[in-house]
Order: structure tokens, then sequence, then C-alpha cells
């Protein structure tokens, strides 16, 4: 279905578990964090999940370890920048 590893560049981040690519995997530009669920626009908490990924990923290369595609038909992934889980640092700050 998709490949085991991709290495790309955010495009847009839509919020705090969420974002599109520059270049699309397979054809899909929109990526969700596996095992993250962050605040929807308007929910307390929302601006602050979504800055912290920003800080973490934007314009910056990112690995995409691609586990599913959702019901919307992201691709849903462990994601990596600098060699350190995103997914885990999101975790860690309560989301």
């Amino acid at each position: 279905m998709f490949p085991k590893i991709s290495h790309r560049t955010p495009r847009h981040v839509y919020d705090g578990d969420s974002f599109s690519l520059h270049r699309a995997v397979n054809g899909i530009r929109h990526v969700r964090l596996a095992g993250v669920d962050t605040p929807e626009r308007g929910e307390r908490g929302y601006s602050n999940a979504k800055r912290y990924l920003q800080n973490l990923i934007a314009n910056k290369p990112i690995t995409i370890k691609p586990v599913a595609k959702d019901v919307y038909g992201r691709i849903v992934a462990e994601v990596y920048c600098n060699r350190q889980s995103v997914n885990k640092k999101i975790r860690q700050r309560g989301w």
C-alpha cells in the first residue's frame, strides 16, 4: 500500500495532529499522526497544539512511516524529525 519510509517536507499544519506535504506519498498529501489526538479548531488548547506541531516540523525534513489510511483518506503515520518521534513528543505534552 505505502512505501515503508518516505522523506518529505511539511507544507501546512492544520492542527496539532495533522498536516499536508509538499510532495505526495502514493498520491496522498495529508498526514495524521498515529496515536495522537489533539484539540480541534474551536476547542480549548487547539492553538497551543497547532503551534507546538508547527515548531516541531515546519520547514524541516521529516521521515514518515505509514501505518494505515484513515476514513478521510489521510496517511496515518509515525513521523520523525531530527531522528526524534514527533508523535511521542506530542503525547508527552498530554495529547
